[in-house]
């Protein structure tokens, strides 16, 4: 028999919300927020395409961990992509 171990609670010193990709862009250019520092977090590069195609700024993005499927391109060997979006990736030249 084997048990998991709990998950921590998060930091209560900072604020969480779950929004999806329509609800993240009208939030993002509310001035209501515009101060706020935020760390965005999306299931797939295409969400993050879809984000950076509406205008959402960023610093960085991080793509790591994408699992490589059947009918995938893999563009390193920490990350694949869908095949009808590898137009809008470039190989790493780390």
């Amino acid at each position: 028999m084997s048990c998991a171990k709990p998950t921590p609670p998060a930091d209560p010193r900072h604020e969480r919300n779950v929004l999806d990709i329509a609800k993240t862009i009208r939030v993002y250019f509310n001035p209501e927020y515009k101060d706020m520092r935020t760390m965005i977090v999306v299931e797939s590069p295409m969400d993050a395409l879809k984000l950076l195609e509406a205008g959402v700024t960023v610093d960085e993005v991080n793509v790591g961990g994408v699992t490589f499927k059947p009918g995938m391109t893999l563009i390193t060997e920490a990350v694949s992509s869908a095949t009808n979006t590898s137009k809008h990736t470039k190989p790493s030249t780390i």
